[in-house]
């Protein structure tokens, strides 16, 4: 039996929190999004936030993806999960949770608008 390549890949539906346009050293240009996830546990809800970072073709066209993923509109993003981690302002470390996208397909509508029908 030939040997698999191991591969891992995350999926998330949530809503945005901020879109930003960036450059790397390079110049080559990346979107960064926050995307929060509501976990619900028993009668508990966490919100737990994701940094998403996009490459490539999908940042190609930064302001116009940034004028149509807007704040609070919801999304699905998938693509392979990174950690990272950081130091808080108060010293502690911190760790990000973030997804290279590799497919983030159009959904209609935003929480705002959920809550109004």
């Amino acid at each position: 039996m030939p040997e698999l390549k191991s591969w891992e890949r995350s999926q998330i539906c949530g809503n945005i929190g901020s879109v930003e346009v960036k450059r790397s050293r390079e110049q080559t240009p990346y979107i960064e999004m926050r995307v929060c996830v509501d976990r619900h546990s028993g009668g508990n809800k966490q919100a737990v936030w994701y940094k998403v970072l996009m490459f490539g073709t999908m940042a190609r066209d930064g302001e116009a993806l940034k004028a149509r993923y807007t704040i609070g509109r919801q999304v699905i993003v998938e693509g392979r999960p990174q950690n990272e981690a950081y130091k808080k302002g108060d010293g502690s470390a911190g760790l990000d949770q973030a997804i290279i996208a590799i497919s983030m397909p159009e959904l209609v509508g935003s929480r705002q608008q959920a809550k109004a029908a």
